[in-house]
């Protein structure tokens, strides 16, 4: 890209092409806005060979297609103020036709077209061109025929549906809400064995679907995608007219009627993560509307069918040149998830006294467990002896789990028969599979069963859970219930089954397990009423539990929801939420989401030990767009606000997270995510940082959201109140231990660290705003000075100061930023004009 922009030849020699055919596409779908604004207002005398490389794209890649369309149509023909005629192929979806109509737009501001009529003639004849070469990927995607379709494609995964009546009494079967009636285009794809994607191998169905059933027209694979996605801003846009009362009703009622006409459709898809997928449904009951002052912002839950994505088989006919690899292998995304996820020492913040302490407990637990592993061994050849010795004297009926060689042997308890057992390799690595903490319980005929006081089993019925400690909607990935076990003496009895009951004294009593972690709610659902429940310890003193948000986990929502649907049983089925908001400018927030994807990007190929949470941004028109959703959050505003006990974060972090290994990590958590967004909030001026505006996930994180002004636009017209490099407040301090604990000078080395790895690669962050600032001038963002905001960017980076200056500037920037008293007084008119606490 740089190449390009500096006029470099990268078209001919074929470097574009290796781009491309590294990972299909994947990655210049990230640039698609930067190669666009280009080619309409940079290119030049390259401008014809860029325009026919882009449009030659189209034809292989839909995706890339769609990315093309949605960017001409929001950013250079803002079709949301001239264009009652989205210049698209004719729509199927009748019901939603008219996306304008009616729109929530102010009027009375007078709008200035961004380009001459002759300009955007040319504009338009280029979009025209994009939906014409992107309808041949499309209807590839959508029917499988051509050279590339082989048997690998057929989809005949049974999904074990005995009979149309079974699945309509269980719901699998969307209904009409205006006359009725089941979708058939959903009960065709449920029993037809044969299939590819949602469409039955059947000659007369295979036929029905291409052609449109309503106006029997051709119809048009590619608008699929786009129309879908237009009729939920529609829906958006439109409930904001909708008393407050009667809009989830509404809501839901126009999801399903959207569903019955839109699904399935082996066109439609989300632009959000992995694109390599196909709704199936649309969860209305479990999707929600939420009312603010100017909008209806919406979180939908979809029903999506993940495939496998098939590399191009025919590549260019041009030279390719070697690309250079990263430091790690794979794509960008991949090393921006292995930087995310990998695993991390929850003590790797810890001093080396504790490390070691840590270290020492870990290794005794290991070398007592192989003992116990060579004991139960010994038992069990001892008890094969004795069966062999006993069968010459008289016949006897021994257990079938003494014949094999197996660790896992179950008792006759019948109270325990039901349960797993805590296998001894799940032990060494310091985790369960449970899903559950069981409450305390004796064990009965035990020798030791007056002192025993907890049964363990991954197993443990459902009667037997407290309530889990959840905290909102959105998925969160299983947290490992660790054990914590302190040596025993040597001449302790090891019995044969880890749960037997003469055991579990002197075992059950050095474990420790950690609190399932619910889901986290989505920042905007920050006033959707919850409560908190108490549980009561062995000594009947209330114990305090965190504040409980929605009354269902997204993990348990998502299995009732498979369990229900009739491609639940599909190995691809997940389930999908994402947020659509209508009536609102996401362009300079997509850029922003861009920046941050790229600062990542760069952190995680410096191995900088700290953590970003880069979202995905696509802005569908000028006037909204879909956000990615990010699970397991929750604002630190509706924290405050749902957790009647809560007095500090700090407290809540020591509340919560219980377990002093997971206490550790949440506060290493927190000091990384905390130092990298800073540097973020910093370089880019990111403002309006009041606390509705921050996340805390489920493992402590901190992640910021909404940037609405950034570069040179405030809040308040522009008055720039918020004057420190980025936020520091007090709370924020205090979690990591004061402003002279040792955590919080390993913050100040990781502010140093992210700074100087961003500074050695700012051109690659400059460069993607370059790219974007002719032509898009009116971005708040830019104020009408993109030229400015560049370089203050640049200035920013400090180029002119060596490494060791930088860690001086560093440090200053946390000082100036430390308690801030711009910050404090901007939370408190927050709190008390707006709400936000």
């Amino acid at each position: 890209m740089l190449q390009l922009f500096a006029y470099e030849d990268v078209l001919s020699d074929g470097k574009l092409n290796a781009v491309y055919d590294k990972d299909d596409g994947a990655t210049l779908l990230f640039f698609v806005p930067q190669l666009l604004s280009f080619l309409l207002h940079g290119a030049y005398e390259s401008s014809s060979n860029l325009e026919e490389w882009i449009l030659a794209t189209c034809k292989r890649n839909v995706y890339f297609a769609h990315r093309c369309y949605w960017f001409l149509r929001a950013w250079s023909l803002e079709s949301k103020h001239t264009t009652p005629n989205r210049l698209s192929h004719s729509s199927s979806l009748t019901s939603f036709e008219n996306l304008d109509e009616g729109s929530n737009i102010d009027s009375s501001s007078k709008y200035v077209p961004k380009f001459l009529p002759e300009e955007r003639a040319v504009i338009e004849d280029l979009l025209r061109k994009v939906m014409t070469a992107g309808e041949k990927p499309a209807r590839a995607l959508h029917l499988g025929v051509g050279k590339d379709m082989d048997d690998d494609d057929i989809d005949t995964v049974d999904l074990g549906t005995s009979s149309l009546n079974a699945v309509m009494a269980a719901g699998s079967i969307p209904v009409d809400p205006n006359t009725g009636e089941f979708s058939s285009s959903h009960w065709e794809a449920i029993a037809a064995k044969r299939k590819y994607g949602f469409m039955p191998l059947d000659q007369t169905l295979r036929a029905s679907h291409a052609i449109s059933k309503h106006t029997g027209a051709q119809k048009s694979y590619f608008d699929a995608t786009p129309v879908f996605l237009d009729a939920l801003l529609t829906i958006a846009d439109n409930l904001f007219r909708v008393p407050r009362e009667h809009r989830t009703d509404e809501f839901r009622r126009q999801l399903k009627l959207l569903e019955s006409e839109a699904l399935p459709s082996n066109s439609i898809y989300l632009p959000l993560q992995d694109s390599n997928h196909r709704v199936w449904r649309i969860v209305a009951d479990e999707s929600i509307a939420i009312s603010t002052k100017e909008r209806v912002p919406c979180i939908i839950c979809m029903e999506v069918v993940d495939y496998e994505a098939k590399p191009t088989k025919k590549k260019t006919e041009v030279l390719h040149t070697a690309l250079p690899d990263l430091t790690h292998p794979g794509s960008e995304k991949e090393l921006i998830h292995r930087w995310r996820f990998g695993y991390r020492d929850p003590h790797r913040r810890d001093t080396a006294l504790r490390k070691f302490a840590y270290q020492m407990k870990n290794s005794m637990q290991k070398i007592h467990l192989n003992q116990m592993k060579a004991s139960v061994k010994n038992r069990i050849e001892k008890l094969k002896d004795t069966k062999k010795d006993l069968q010459g004297f008289f016949p006897i009926q021994v257990p079938h789990s003494f014949d094999e060689d197996e660790e896992d042997v179950r008792p006759s308890s019948p109270e325990l028969h039901t349960r797993d057992p805590l296998r001894s390799t799940d032990i060494e690595r310091g985790e369960t599979k449970g899903t559950a903490t069981s409450k305390p319980r004796s064990v009965e005929g035990s020798p030791q069963s007056k002192k025993a006081t907890m049964a363990i089993s991954p197993t443990t019925p459902e009667h037997d859970k407290p309530l889990a400690p959840t905290m909102g909607q959105w998925e969160s990935p299983q947290i490992s219930r660790v054990v914590d076990m302190t040596p025993m003496s040597n001449d302790a009895f090891i019995p044969f089954d880890l749960r037997d009951a003469s055991y579990q004294q002197e075992y059950l009593d050095n474990v420790r397990i950690q609190p399932n972690f619910g889901s986290i709610d989505f920042n905007q659902a920050a006033d959707i009423e919850s409560g908190a429940d108490e549980e009561k310890d062995s000594s009947n003193n209330p114990k305090r539990t965190p504040p409980v948000v929605f009354k269902e986990n997204w993990k348990d929502k998502e299995e009732r929801i498979r369990m229900a649907s009739a491609y639940g049983s599909h190995p691809g089925w997940r389930l999908l939420p994402i947020l659509v908001k209508a009536n609102d400018d996401l362009r300079q927030e997509q850029l922003a989401s861009q920046l941050i994807y790229k600062i990542s990007a760069i952190l995680a190929r410096e191995q900088v030990p700290v953590w970003l949470c880069p979202y995905e941004i696509v802005a569908l028109t000028e006037g909204g767009g879909l956000i990615e959703a990010i699970p397991d959050t929750i604002s630190i505003s509706s924290l405050k606000k749902n957790d009647h006990h809560f007095t500090s974060l700090n407290g809540f972090f020591n509340s919560f997270f219980e377990d002093p290994d997971q206490l550790a990590d949440a506060q290493a958590n927190f000091c990384e995510s905390l130092a990298a967004y800073s540097i973020v909030c910093f370089l880019l001026q990111i403002k309006d940082r009041h606390n509705g505006n921050i996340l805390l996930d489920n493992k402590g994180h901190l992640i910021h959201i909404d940037f609405g002004f950034f570069f040179l636009s405030s809040p308040g017209k522009n008055t720039g109140f918020e004057g420190a490099p980025f936020k520091l407040t007090r709370e924020f301090v205090d979690v990591m231990g004061g402003p002279d604990s040792r955590l919080f000078r390993i913050f100040r080395m990781l502010c140093y660290r992210s700074f100087i790895a961003l500074r050695r690669h700012c051109m690659e962050i400059i460069l993607l705003v370059e790219m974007l600032k002719k032509g898009n001038e009116n971005l708040p963002c830019f104020r009408g000075r993109p030229d400015d905001a560049i370089k203050e960017l640049r200035d920013r980076f400090r180029l002119d100061l060596n490494d060791r200056a930088c860690l001086e500037y560093v440090n200053a920037l946390v000082d100036e930023s430390l308690e801030n008293w711009r910050t404090n007084w901007y939370d408190r008119y927050q709190r008390y004009c707006v709400g936000v606490l």
